[in-house]
């Protein structure tokens, strides 16, 4: 991919527990793994905007922004848009305000799909998507 096709894109993304369980995504296209809810940063949005403007999208869950947990960055393609990304990826503890979630066909994202509330100790490696895609 030549390097003025490629362009940076930072994203947010929420790590929303509910007593034992994490509130998960499955992945569309990409073996049906869980992934975090959350995407990319609108210009002149700040994360903890973006962050509760895609729960929405794709929960339908009201989340209060809170710390900070980790920062990644990230290089992949996108196939579906033949797009190259240099990925700025931000993870905050949020605290869930709603809990009804969205049913599957009224998630407003391509990519992700079934917003549900995973046990944590079902996870590993096998069924998370890694971010590196």
């Amino acid at each position: 991919m030549p390097k003025e096709k490629l362009f940076h894109r930072p994203g947010a993304y929420g790590i929303v527990r509910r007593e034992d369980a994490v509130l998960l995504m499955t992945t569309v296209g990409l073996n049906g793994r869980y992934c975090l809810p959350g995407g990319g940063i609108e210009p002149y949005e700040t994360n903890a905007e973006a962050l509760q403007r895609e729960l929405m999208e794709e929960t339908g869950i009201q989340v209060e922004v809170g710390s900070l947990l980790h920062f990644q960055e990230d290089f992949f393609y996108y196939d579906p848009k033949d797009e190259a990304m240099h990925g700025l990826l931000f993870y905050y503890n949020c605290r869930p305000l709603t809990f009804d979630l969205l049913a599957s066909d009224e998630v407003d994202d391509e990519s992700v799909t079934n917003p549900q509330w995973v046990k944590i100790d079902t996870l590993h490696e096998d069924n998370l998507q890694p971010q590196e895609q």
